[in-house]
């Protein structure tokens, strides 16, 4: 006579199974969740564009620490990481994640707090730009750097000087906006204690070399406020 296997047993067995591949799936989620949160918070950056975004995030570890002290950089309680980091598009739609840009290995960035902070964008024509300054406050001049994107392309955008000389960022007033008057940005210079007059750089955007070209300097009180623009 053949034993049969006890229906309760399997039963037991059979819930057991279940419950324990549930629990599982609970771990691996959470497990996935916690990458997903401690990835967000990693996020330095946001520039939001129409097709888009950028971001702007650690490759690998940093160090983050408070300043400590207050001096040109912030207060004594903001901020700082230093290490690698890099700016990642991320499109709308079915496209997958890229990136446009790694800054340099001893790259800082200083924040009041652990928010990414919001790009500024300005519209040129049919490009977006998007406007990153790693550090908030400065005595003298704020490195500042330009994203741009049109259609379903991201990049980074250089400057290019009257002499020809081409830079990845430019320094500029930590007390006036970029401005966008017409096809042109315009972007005062940094300055320095005693400083009589400053520069103010007019650029015009060129879509084929994807850079921000000189086209005039005015020499302006370093603290006139920015050019009015009529409504």
């Amino acid at each position: 006579m053949v034993e049969r296997f006890p229906f309760k047993m399997l039963a037991v067995m059979l819930i057991s199974i279940i419950v324990l591949s549930a629990c599982s799936a609970k771990t691996n989620r959470a497990g996935n969740n916690k990458e997903n949160e401690a990835e967000r918070a990693s996020i330095r950056a946001i520039g939001e564009a129409t097709g888009g975004k950028f971001i702007i995030k650690p490759v690998g570890q940093v160090s983050e620490a408070e300043l400590g002290a207050p001096s040109c950089l912030g207060r004594e309680t903001d901020i700082m990481w230093s290490g690698t980091f890099q700016v990642i598009w991320e499109p709308k739609g079915n496209e997958a994640d890229r990136s446009i840009l790694t800054f340099p290995d001893d790259f800082t960035i200083v924040q009041p707090d652990n928010y990414p902070t919001n790009m500024k964008r300005i519209t040129l024509g049919d490009i977006e730009i998007l406007i990153y300054s790693p550090h908030y406050t400065d005595c003298h001049a704020l490195e500042t750097y330009f994203f741009g994107t049109t259609g379903n392309q991201a990049f980074p955008i250089s400057i290019t000087f009257e002499d020809g000389q081409v830079q990845d960022k430019i320094g500029r007033s930590p007390i006036h906006e970029i401005q966008s008057i017409g096809d042109e940005l315009v972007i005062q210079g940094g300055y320095s204690a005693g400083d009589d007059a400053v520069e103010r750089y007019h650029f015009r955007y060129d879509s084929r070399m994807k850079t921000l070209i000189l086209e005039n300097i005015d020499n302006v009180n370093p603290n006139q406020p920015n050019i009015a623009i009529d409504e």
